[in-house]
């Protein structure tokens, strides 16, 4: 019974996809953010993003935590604490330095065509 339960738990925790954002040095699920975003929620939630993403690492950041307290007050039912999206997680961490290294890449590709464009 666990194992199926822990299978169903599987597929409702990577239903949605999940990305890499650059400038918060974060993952995410595609369905924690609304659409459209405003300019000040988006940095709002990169904050909040990237404390959880170093709950995920299992090394959270003290520096970030006030915003998430902040957050976790302002909007007690976003989808992104979830406790199954806060807690340390081994495939998760693998997940984000697999994204985080190949969004780097891609970066530093369309910086470098853009220069020898000019």
């Amino acid at each position: 019974m666990n194992s199926i339960r822990a299978s169903l738990w599987r597929r409702f925790l990577y239903r949605k996809t999940i990305k890499y954002h650059l400038l918060a040095d974060a993952i995410f699920w595609t369905d924690e953010l609304p659409y459209p975003i405003s300019y000040q929620g988006e940095h709002s939630l990169r904050l909040i993003l990237r404390y959880r993403t170093t709950l995920i690492l299992g090394r959270p950041d003290p520096k970030w935590e006030p915003f998430w307290i902040e957050a976790e007050r302002c909007f007690p039912k976003w989808i992104g604490f979830h406790r199954s999206r806060v807690r340390p997680n081994k495939e998760l961490k693998k997940l984000y330095y697999r994204l985080r290294k190949e969004s780097v890449r891609e970066c530093f590709k369309s910086c470098r065509e853009e220069m020898e464009e000019e």
